[in-house]
């Protein structure tokens, strides 16, 4: 995921009055593991020895303010998010009351899960890499095209 991804899923938190229920899922990477350490207070020789390959964990409150999505806790996961180490789910109210939901996936323009047995294949990781290239190139191009209709679609008006 892109930072640019991150921002936008920062900017739609702020739409929150109440966040009331935070859904994470976590995907321990097979490179990087310090910063996925640091994200989850996990590291990931003990997960790798459970045989353990997604994660989840469930934040929530029946408080009146609801969960701080200023918190540490949440803009850790929103970070890792754009790592590609966390998939998140909100769920609260806007300032009516009215529910909200965000779930990062939607932000993601490639996700390719790996059999753990072919983890350690360079040539599949290679070709799931090439394919992924491929996917957010076509996504930053549709992107690149509707910020363009808008901006035309803008002028003419």
């Amino acid at each position: 995921m892109q930072e640019s991804n991150v921002s936008d899923i920062k900017r739609e938190i702020q739409r929150y009055q109440k966040l009331s229920k935070l859904v994470v899922k976590l995907v321990p990477p097979n490179g990087d593991k310090d910063d996925f350490a640091q994200l989850a207070s996990l590291t990931t020789d003990r997960i790798e020895g459970s045989n353990a390959t997604k994660i989840q964990q469930t934040f929530q409150t029946q408080r009146k303010e609801g969960l701080n999505k200023d918190s540490d806790l949440v803009q850790n996961y929103i970070t890792g998010a754009g790592l590609g180490y966390a998939e998140l789910k909100f769920s609260g109210k806007d300032q009516n009351g009215d529910p909200l939901e965000l779930d990062t996936n939607r932000h993601t323009p490639y996700t390719k899960d790996v059999p753990r047995d072919q983890t350690k294949n360079h040539q599949k990781i290679s070709d799931s890499g090439r394919a992924g290239i491929v996917s957010i190139m076509e996504y930053r191009t549709k992107l690149r095209l509707g910020l363009s209709k808008k901006a035309s679609e803008n002028k003419h008006q």
